[in-house]
């Protein structure tokens, strides 16, 4: 008869075991989980960084005319930021066809989801330096970029929409493991 109740113990013993672990083995899951959607959100930001700087120093884009034969401007910040957005571009540039469709474009496209400067909430914000031919400086933005004008551009993303295991907006973590308030992908190219 003894035997029969440490075997009934020692079952008890194992799932209260398994309770624990299981407990810990949850929270693990549940950050890594976290861990994996910022870092999804990472790679669209670098990507759709890539395509917009390449957008901006496009030949097309920085070569273009008015009817009168003026020099029209380069694209601008706020350029980049409609782009972005999917709203109406002022200029005649070259057209990405929704550059941020897909998975960014839950993010930054929308009216107000993405401006220059700081990111709104939940939004995307832009910033664009301009340095001279060679390297030596920096120049406006404003003009008409000749070539080998290197351009570069920020994106910040605040991750408040990402982060679902903290309802946080000034310090998000989960049990004390923090997680970013935001992110940024820097690019930096040529105008050709």
């Amino acid at each position: 008869m003894k035997t029969g109740t440490i075997n009934r113990a020692a079952k008890g013993q194992a799932m209260t075991e398994f309770v624990f672990m299981a407990f810990v083995a949850f929270i693990v899951l549940f950050v890594a989980v976290q861990l994996a959607a910022l870092g999804r959100e990472y790679m669209a930001l670098g990507q759709l960084n890539y395509q917009v700087t390449r957008w901006a120093t496009d030949p097309v884009n920085n070569s273009l005319t008015d009817a009168s034969g003026n020099a029209v401007e380069s694209p601008q910040c706020a350029d980049v930021a409609n782009l972005i957005n999917g709203t109406a571009i002022t200029n005649a540039y070259s057209q990405i066809p929704a550059v941020a469709s897909g998975y960014m474009g839950k993010i930054g496209y929308g009216a107000g989801n993405t401006v220059c400067g700081a990111p709104p909430a939940g939004g995307i914000g832009v910033a664009m330096t301009c340095t001279v031919p060679g390297g030596t400086g920096t120049t406006p933005c404003t003009v008409q970029r000749p070539a080998g004008t290197g351009v570069q551009i920020v994106l910040t993303m605040d991750t408040r929409k990402a982060i679902f295991l903290s309802t946080s907006t000034t310090s998000p973590n989960f049990l004390g493991i923090p997680f970013p308030k935001t992110m940024s992908s820097t690019q930096m190219m040529m105008t050709q």
